[in-house]
């Protein structure tokens, strides 16, 4: 009720529809600056073999100010929302033109995208008492995106569920490959929805974007374990194709932290020995070696080069100089 009075008071004006029952409901609200009020009663009228609910809403100017729609994002709003009511057809008119059209009849499948894919999209349902999980789900090449869904609404911010998809997933891939991944190599690998619908959902936010539901978690968890296992007895070459391309991955970036952690060791010695020179006496800037394995030779002539040579005791260095260098 509460988000019903949050739109009434932002709109200018707002008619609601209710087809039920071979009849038709309606009633109109307005808002003022005292706030939203029904300016009919309830109409209710006959011959209607439609169920649904229709809202007509023009957003108050006195809330919004110069308000504009985006297009865009309406219609990709649009068309996740067709993903999860399979079979649902929504139109959308702008400027009186021709009706666009967004229906899906494949659901979630038909949302994932084919570019970069390893291997055939797979879906997997699981359902208990208290929630239902739909996943779709495709291994690809690239970096893929898990998206999270909450009774059709997109959790940006996940949520217990996605938690338990993620670590179900890592234990479970692991346990059927006979490998020790880590879990951001293998979720950067897949891409897909995760949707769930439980009975009453609850938040860790004000903003509704994180699924806190302890049963979504444990769905999720369980609907994973039981969609990989089947997905690798039932594609065992795709699956090991997975695991080699997984293998190549570590691989690859095990030879690239060698090099990093080369070159930064390099970059560090280059700095410290830097930062000796600068500290030597002027005499001593061509010096190579410093320390306990190095031994000084005090002479005498300004003429004599400051040179190392290499010595006989123990791989020891002597260094030349002489007695102005000391000065």
């Amino acid at each position: 009720m509460c988000g019903n009075k949050i739109v009434n008071h932002t709109a200018k004006w707002l008619i609601v529809e209710v087809h039920r029952d071979g009849k038709v409901y309606t009633q109109k609200f307005e808002s003022d600056d005292e706030g939203a009020h029904p300016i009919t009663e309830v109409i209710k009228t006959k011959g209607t073999n439609a169920t649904g609910t229709k809202i007509t809403y023009c957003p108050d100017p006195k809330v919004y100010g110069d308000y504009f729609i985006e297009l865009d994002k309406l219609r990709e709003m649009l068309t996740e929302i067709s993903y999860f009511s399979r079979g649902l057809k929504i139109e959308l008119i702008v400027d009186d033109k021709e009706p666009e059209l967004f229906v899906s009849q494949n659901g979630l499948m038909d949302g994932l995208n084919p570019k970069n894919a390893m291997s055939k999209p797979f879906q997997y349902f699981y359902k208990t008492d208290d929630c239902e999980v739909e996943l779709a789900l495709q291994w690809v090449k690239k970096k893929g995106k898990i998206k999270g869904y909450a009774n059709g609404l997109f959790m940006s911010d996940g949520g217990a569920f996605i938690s338990g998809f993620k670590s179900s997933l890592t234990r479970t891939f692991n346990s059927l490959a006979n490998k020790k991944f880590d879990g951001d190599s293998i979720r950067n690998l897949l891409d897909g929805f995760v949707s769930v619908k439980v009975k009453v959902g609850q938040f860790s936010n004000q903003a509704k974007t994180s699924l806190a539901n302890p049963e979504a978690r444990t769905a999720t968890s369980t609907a994973i374990n039981e969609a990989l296992k089947q997905f690798a007895s039932s594609r065992p070459n795709d699956f090991e194709t997975i695991i080699v391309y997984l293998d190549k991955l570590n691989k690859a970036e095990e030879a690239a932290e060698k090099v990093r952690n080369s070159i930064l060791n390099h970059e560090y010695k280059e700095l410290e020995y830097k930062k000796k020179k600068i500290a030597m006496p002027d005499k001593f800037k061509d010096c190579e070696t410093h320390g306990d394995n190095s031994m000084l030779i005090i002479c005498e002539g300004e003429e004599l080069p400051l040179s190392i040579f290499p010595s006989h005791q123990g791989g020891q260095h002597f260094l030349l100089a002489n007695e102005e260098a000391l000065a």
